[in-house]
């Protein structure tokens, strides 16, 4: 008997991911790099940014309160983007160099197009499952805030995306735990090569996470996660007295990595998880120990630290900080840049950007908002809570080891993004929405796990319940992207008059006074 065809596409393989991931990259690319020299100035925290990394080209001395890499890397940017034949068309000196604004943003926004390919492999690699990790790759790419970060001379991005990478390595070392090995299969010839291969994901692992601690110390978050997560799964791997984690054969699908949990000993941990972390850190601040300060490297890191115990917080110390709980709403973000000129032909004048109009006259406006997609973050924020909520009950229940992928793909999100979230609870500090971007990631790698839905193989749902699921992922994945097109402006910093800028905008304000 012919079987019938499958009418739930979310859930059917992807047979040709790499073109798909290449199409997103293109969309994600072509957002970030179209009018990438738009404001011929430095925006936001461009002035601190681009600032030391023209400071490194010119061999200046000078302080910043966060490890050097990402300034390396915008100075490396500055450096190769003064030799492009395209973007030198407008050039401004208020760095002291004479650059344009492409020469400082286009490695940022190569990297920021990437961060959606990267999520997608870190999906893929914790579901087995491209389904999941393009979703998520895709939604990612309808955010704005990773927009708008792209898109400037600042460090995020880099955080991100070595914090991913570090993951993504991590969970492939933990893979090739599941290949068979010399002692299971008797092959000498795979185990070397299944060796050879595992050291080096392990390596990849230890530098990625070492290189987003030198961005900023808040990439600790990224590293926390695998350790909590290896911590758990020996603890139950001795509570139940099993002698091996369950096999590829069991009936858990899908196989995810997480699995071999337990043979992993704490030797490879504490080398690629600690110490490499520790010794790339170390030494990729050994440029800027060169050319930027007299101090030695224990004195410089108290530095920072102390300049960061005497931030402050509260409205008088920056007019957007926000407290932890209100990221994940989306409470208060950030304005980067905000310009009127009297029609969408005259241009801006850098030197006052508010200038007067005369009277009658309805201004263009021009705001670069860090507002993340609304639709995209509440969606999220409540896939959190219901993967919490599923979390409890497979553990709890009867079909707890059956389930034990589930359980573990679960527990892969949440611990992730609590490594990532819950620690600013502690910081006294003034703190910014984007110091949520590390957590939303596995908040959105939660999201697109619950609407593509369960693997296929093991979906026993009745069929108008499947119909349902279908058509509410379809729904959420198409109203987030309606309300990334409706707020696109404000991330690109198009040209809008009075109405559409206030139809955009986000004011709460007595709300958020009282937060």
């Amino acid at each position: 008997m012919r079987r019938s065809r499958d009418r739930f596409p979310l859930q059917r393989p992807f047979r040709r991911p790499y073109l798909w991931l290449l199409g997103l990259w293109a969309i994600a690319a072509a957002l970030r790099f179209w009018g990438l020299g738009r404001f011929n100035t430095l925006v936001f925290d461009e002035v601190y940014f681009v600032q030391y990394a023209a400071d490194y080209l010119r061999r200046m001395p000078f302080f910043d309160g966060h490890p050097p890499l990402s300034k390396y890397l915008i100075a490396l940017g500055i450096a190769i983007g003064q030799h492009l034949p395209w973007g030198q068309g407008v050039t401004n000196g208020q760095t002291g160099l004479d650059l344009s604004p492409w020469s400082y943003r286009w490695l940022n926004a190569l990297v920021g197009s990437l961060l959606p390919l990267v999520l997608a492999w870190v999906g893929r690699l914790v579901t087995g499952r491209w389904a999941v990790g393009l979703a998520a790759g895709a939604l990612l790419a309808l955010d704005g805030l990773f927009l708008v970060e792209s898109r400037y001379g600042l460090n995020n991005v880099y955080l991100v995306g070595f914090g991913l990478l570090g993951q993504g390595c991590w969970l492939r070392a933990l893979q090739s735990y599941g290949d068979r090995d010399a002692g299971e299969a008797g092959d000498r010839k795979t185990s070397g090569a299944g060796w050879r291969d595992r050291g080096i994901w392990w390596l990849g692992a230890g530098i990625c996470f070492g290189a987003t601690l030198s961005v900023k110390w808040n990439g600790l978050g990224f590293l926390v996660g695998p350790w909590l997560l290896w911590s758990g799964a020996m603890a139950v791997h001795l509570w139940r007295g099993d002698d091996r984690p369950e096999s590829p054969a069991d009936r858990t699908a899908p196989i995810t990595p997480l699995r071999w949990l337990p043979r992993v000993s704490p030797v490879p941990m504490a080398i690629a998880l600690a110490a490499l972390p520790l010794i790339t850190y170390g030494l990729l601040w050994i440029p800027h120990l060169h050319w930027a300060t007299d101090l030695n490297l224990w004195e410089i890191n108290k530095q920072i630290l102390t300049y960061h115990r005497n931030v402050g917080d509260g409205r008088e110390v920056h007019p957007y900080c926000s407290r932890w709980y209100t990221w994940p709403l989306l409470l208060r973000p950030i304005a980067y840049f905000y310009a009127r000129t009297v029609s969408p032909e005259a241009p801006i004048n850098y030197a006052d950007l508010t200038p007067k109009l005369p009277p009658g006259v309805a201004p263009t406006i021009y705001d670069v908002h860090a507002l993340g997609n609304p639709l995209l973050w509440w969606a999220a924020a409540i896939a959190v809570l219901v993967t919490l909520g599923l979390l409890g009950i497979r553990s709890s229940s009867s079909r707890g080891r059956r389930d034990s992928g589930a359980i573990a793909i679960a527990a892969f999100w949440l611990i992730n993004y609590g490594a990532n979230w819950l620690p600013w609870a502690r910081i006294s500090r003034c703190t910014f929405l984007y110091h949520y971007m590390g957590a939303l990631c596995f908040a959105i790698l939660a999201l697109a796990w619950l609407l593509v839905g369960p693997h296929p193989a093991t979906d026993r749902r009745p069929r108008p319940y499947r119909r349902l699921h279908h058509t509410l992922a379809w729904g959420v994945g198409t109203a987030i992207a309606i309300a990334f097109l409706f707020w696109l402006p404000i991330y690109l910093g198009l040209p809008l008059d009075s109405a559409g800028w206030t139809a955009r905008i986000w004011r709460w304000k007595p709300f958020l006074d009282w937060l």
